[in-house]
């Protein structure tokens, strides 16, 4: 008598698309039925879905490329690309577009295959709960220190149901697998980096006073000495890692109002950069680059009398850059002399100096580079002291 099989899936259904790992954690059968990757959610409630829209996955196969690395199709919409996790601390997407039509609530599970064993496991789950008429939703992992770098897939699920994990196997978490059945699944390729031999420098900027006022605008009452959390942009986890010292990256994001020269007096206003290097080794060579900003002028001694001269500086020149690096902050010159600040006015480009410098556009209004020479990695926070610091410089509104 011929097999039967155990059940079929007649209604449209959208299939999970990473590619089975070498641990053959799923039966031929029970990957035959549920196509590459092992999860699939029936699609016969059209409100529940991650992205713009539902998107019925018919082939399996991962973001555009297929278990043979051939370009295929792509169904996914939610994620886009996926930026490179930190090689320490947490990884956070944030604003995942997800749509809870229903009346009751749904989760959100996702996994990161850390160690590329390609396998989902418990320790790589987050989740987050979707509640009816939510339409984004945050995720954050704890990066691992075991991480395997290279090429690696992540996973989404959306539903209603309860997944649960069998906790007597441990080689992967069933909720990443089975049938499901509301809701959608979208898988995505991710690029891993080796803790062990990528140097990377994060950058915060904030401002930091306003006509000479640290505490608060005095126009309008914009605080200025606290810590304000960003939350859009790719770079917006920058803020939060762990190794930054404690109260130490405070400042405005927009810092409110401020007169211009037509309004006499003019007001100045800081901004400070600041600076960890938090890679598994030292950045070397690392110089920042920073443009004037339009409409304000570059204040070339706002440091004068108020911080020491760096001692390598010419004693003769205003001092119009702050650094605070190693434990000691100290006022720079905007000359090419032998501190670490430089002041180039507009039309004179940066790499004229320094080749290899990224100012980001043109200088069509002054810029400021800082020569920070090689940066440890941080090893916790506010540890050691030469692995973080910051930059200040001012300007005239006008």
């Amino acid at each position: 008598m011929p097999p039967t099989s155990a059940f079929v899936v007649i209604d449209p259904t959208d299939f999970g698309d990473a590619p089975d790992g070498s641990n053959q954690m799923l039966t031929d059968d029970y990957r035959t039925l549920l196509q590459h990757g092992g999860p699939a959610h029936i699609l016969n409630e059209t409100s529940l879905f991650l992205g713009g829209a539902v998107s019925q996955d018919m082939n399996g196969f991962v973001d555009g490329i297929d278990d043979n690395g051939n370009a295929t199709d792509d169904d996914d919409d939610a994620l886009g690309t996926l930026s490179a996790p930190p090689v320490s601390g947490q990884y956070h997407l944030r604003d995942i577009p997800v749509s809870n039509g229903t009346t009751t609530a749904a989760t959100l599970h996702a996994w990161i295959d850390f160690d590329r064993d390609g396998a989902f496991e418990v320790s790589e789950y987050v989740s987050s709960a979707i509640a009816p008429n939510q339409t984004t939703a945050d995720l954050t992992w704890n990066v691992p220190a075991t991480v395997s770098p290279g090429l690696s897939y992540a996973r989404f699920r959306l539903t209603r149901d309860t997944l649960s994990d069998d906790t007597t196997t441990s080689f992967f978490d069933e909720r990443s697998v089975g049938l499901a059945s509301d809701g959608e699944v979208e898988d995505y390729q991710i690029t891993l980096l080796a803790p062990g031999n990528a140097p990377q420098v994060l950058l915060v900027k904030r401002i930091t006073a306003v006509a000479g006022t640290r505490d608060t605008n005095p126009n309008d009452g914009t605080a200025l000495n606290q810590f304000v959390d960003m939350t859009t942009g790719p770079q917006a986890d920058d803020d939060n890692h762990p190794y930054w010292p404690e109260d130490y990256v405070i400042g405005a994001v927009h810092g409110g109002d401020v007169r211009p020269i037509s309004d006499l007096p003019a007001q100045a206003v800081e901004y400070t950069i600041y600076f960890l290097s938090v890679g598994g080794v030292a950045a070397r060579g690392v110089l920042l680059c920073d443009r004037i900003p339009q409409n304000t002028q570059y204040l070339t001694d706002a440091y004068n009398n108020i911080f020491p001269a760096a001692p390598l500086g010419d004693p003769s020149s205003a001092l119009g850059i702050a650094l605070d690096f190693a434990g000691v902050e100290q006022a720079l010159t905007s000359k090419h002399d032998g501190d670490a600040g430089y002041y180039f006015p507009p039309g004179v480009e940066p790499s004229t100096v320094f080749p290899n410098v990224s100012c980001n556009g043109s200088n069509d209004n002054g810029a400021i580079v800082v020569d920070l020479g090689n940066l440890p990695p941080a090893s916790s926070a506010g540890n050691p002291v030469d692995a973080y610091g910051a930059l200040r410089f001012q300007v005239q509104v006008r």
